[in-house]
């Protein structure tokens, strides 16, 4: 891992988090660079700049290092996605789409996308998994089901890049960050039983209503 990907670091801070220097993503680079994982720091304020850090510096740290990215996104979030500093809020339909080239070139290379929510309600963003049939947009999403303190998610994640890129399997970096933060509310997610679950159930309600409707004709056809 240390030699293959790096951590593309996207902080969007509140203006109260930035006049009190809470910074989670700007911790987490500092103790990147002491680990010496290889990371790049992004510092968004906008759609437009959330969108150079996707796509142009993104790309250009890509093509600089010979590396593939992990998306580490720091910001405020809900259960209906994410909030940039100026109070704009990224749904996750809209996130699932921005990260879409990003995930289409990985696979190129018959690479996969590990996105990292340090957020709250980070877990919900499993949900691009289940906004486009036949479409993946990661292979695992880590991510907290709750509110949680920056103290926990700096703790958390500084702990699962500190494993994992010595090689630890991602499932025990995974159970060590929540012992390391004393948080049990991070999950993992795959996208791809994700997808699975959520293609299931809407056959699942299609079949039932075609039922449904199998059993209002007959009854009508009973009366008639």
């Amino acid at each position: 891992m240390r030699d293959k990907a790096f951590v593309h670091i996207i902080e969007s801070p509140s203006d109260e988090d930035i006049l009190y220097e809470r910074t989670e993503g700007s911790s987490l680079a500092s103790a990147l660079n002491l680990a010496e994982i290889p990371h790049c720091y992004n510092l968004v304020t906008t759609e437009n700049s959330l969108q150079i850090a996707l796509y142009d510096r993104l790309f250009c740290e890509i093509e600089k290092t010979g590396r593939f990215p992990i998306l580490h996104f720091s910001m405020h979030g809900n259960t209906g996605g994410i909030g940039l500093t100026n109070n704009r809020v990224i749904a996750w339909d809209e996130l699932c789409r921005l990260i879409m080239p990003i995930q289409q070139l990985l696979q190129e290379s018959s690479l996969d996308l590990l996105i990292c929510m340090s957020s709250c309600h980070g877990s919900f963003g499993s949900r691009m998994a289940q906004i486009k049939q036949g479409y993946i947009p990661f292979q695992f999403l880590i991510g907290n089901i709750d509110s949680v303190p920056w103290s926990d998610a700096a703790v958390a994640y500084i702990t699962f890049y500190h494993l994992l890129f010595k090689n630890i399997a991602l499932e025990s970096c995974y159970e060590n960050m929540k012992l390391a933060s004393g948080n049990n509310k991070f999950e993992i997610h795959n996208g791809k039983q994700v997808h699975l679950n959520w293609t299931n159930y809407n056959k699942q309600i299609q079949q039932n209503l075609a039922r449904q409707v199998a059993q209002k004709i007959k009854q009508r056809q009973i009366i008639f």
